[in-house]
């Protein structure tokens, strides 16, 4: 029988943050190349099998919390101080950027 391998909070948690640091990039419209179909399908599966292992290692509840900080420090370092600089309708053009 096929045994998946578990994959540790630790080590999973730095492969979903390299995702996301290549993400922001791209957001800022840097030069990081895009995601290609090997590095989306390493993110998407670490994540799946970190919510779907067997307890103790289902990690579904640490991501969650993990995933909230990510955004709320980005809105807060990023989204939010370029929306402050922003008044009438070009506030609504600069959320859409953010």
């Amino acid at each position: 029988m096929n045994e998946k391998k578990t994959i540790d909070f630790d080590n999973g948690w730095e492969i979903i943050q390299k995702g996301i640091t290549n993400f922001k990039k791209i957001l800022e419209d840097q030069t990081e190349p895009k995601f290609n179909i090997e590095d989306y399908m390493k993110l998407y599966s670490t994540v799946y099998g970190m919510c779907t292992q067997n307890p103790p290692h289902d990690y579904s509840g640490q991501l969650y919390d993990k995933y909230r900080e990510v955004f709320e420090e980005h809105i807060n370092s990023t989204v939010l101080p370029s929306l402050r600089e922003q008044h009438g309708q070009c506030i609504l053009r600069e959320l859409v950027n953010s």
